[in-house]
């Protein structure tokens, strides 16, 4: 289990995202989120912000959680008011 979280620790150190599914299996890892994507609003901010406000507003993605560079953590789930 031990080789299992430091692998996963590793991929969350690259840049972009990583994808898992309700039960915990990898979909992919250093994916990134196309900012050209038109939401309702426009998105400000850096490119860590900007993919997990455009991930938040899919219905298809049941939670997000996002490590700035600064160390600020965010997390969001399907039906938090603060979407």
């Amino acid at each position: 289990m031990k080789k299992v979280s430091c692998l996963v620790q590793a991929m969350l150190n690259h840049d972009g995202i990583c994808l898992f599914t309700n039960d915990g299996k990898l979909i992919g890892y250093h994916l990134i989120v196309d900012n050209k994507t038109m939401t309702e609003n426009q998105i400000v901010g850096g490119a860590r912000t900007k993919a997990f406000k455009k991930l938040v507003s899919e219905n298809a993605i049941f939670a997000v959680l996002m490590k700035t560079q600064e160390g600020l953590i965010q997390f969001n789930k399907q039906g938090n008011e603060e979407r």
